[in-house]
């Protein structure tokens, strides 16, 4: 079982779920997505890429690697075909972030532009696109291939997806010292950090005991 909560910034105004994220639960394994445009033009299409990726995922029923890459692949691919009918100054792509939750294990992908926080056991850390093939974004780089992340975890373990922005926006918040709070102190923070932002979304996941 786990609790989790959105944030979006939309043209400069604060909310609390869509249009860049999407939560898809079943009971053998449950899927959070959160979709970084890489710019204005790209955010429309954000939440429909969520929705593709999470219903996709659902009704496939590969493995979860396996799930997620084909979900991507397809993404990456639609948006080619649309840039390819595009003006240059229309193309979209997009970073996504999609963690999978399956009993104590989670598997992240990322693609960038993707920014995840992990606090596992106590500690923090970050997560990000880390072999170039991951930095995207999907749309507009010829190739890709995301780079995948696994955890064991444990009830109170807490993930943080957050757009690349929050990088530098949270360098004064002490985020990373505040994942052991409730979700609604860890998103009161990151809105303080973030709210000067035209664009922005985040999601974030915790671990509870299962009853």
């Amino acid at each position: 079982m786990f609790s989790y909560a959105g944030l979006s910034v939309v043209q400069g105004r604060l909310g609390d779920g869509p249009p860049f994220a999407g939560a898809y639960l079943t009971l053998e394994r449950s899927l959070f997505v959160l979709v970084e445009p890489s710019s204005p033009e790209a955010s429309e299409f954000c939440q429909e890429i969520a929705e593709f990726v999470g219903e996709s995922f659902r009704e496939w029923r590969l493995s979860t690697t396996g799930g997620l890459l084909r979900a991507l692949r397809t993404v990456h691919s639609d948006l080619k075909a649309w840039n390819a009918r595009s003006l240059h100054q229309h193309r979209v792509g997009v970073g996504v972030s999609a963690l999978v939750i399956r009993g104590d294990e989670a598997y992240l992908a990322q693609v960038g532009p993707a920014l995840a926080l992990a606090y596992l056991g106590g500690e923090s850390r970050h997560v990000v696109p880390g072999i170039p093939e991951a930095t995207g974004p999907l749309g507009l780089v010829d190739e890709f291939y995301p780079h995948f992340s696994y955890f064991r975890v444990q009830e109170g373990d807490t993930f943080l997806l957050m757009f690349s922005a929050a990088t530098q926006a949270s360098e004064g918040t002490r985020l990373k010292e505040k994942l052991g709070g409730s979700l609604e102190e860890i998103l009161g923070s990151l809105a303080k950090a973030v709210q000067s932002l035209p664009t922005f979304g985040a999601v974030v996941v915790r671990v509870r005991r299962s009853v």
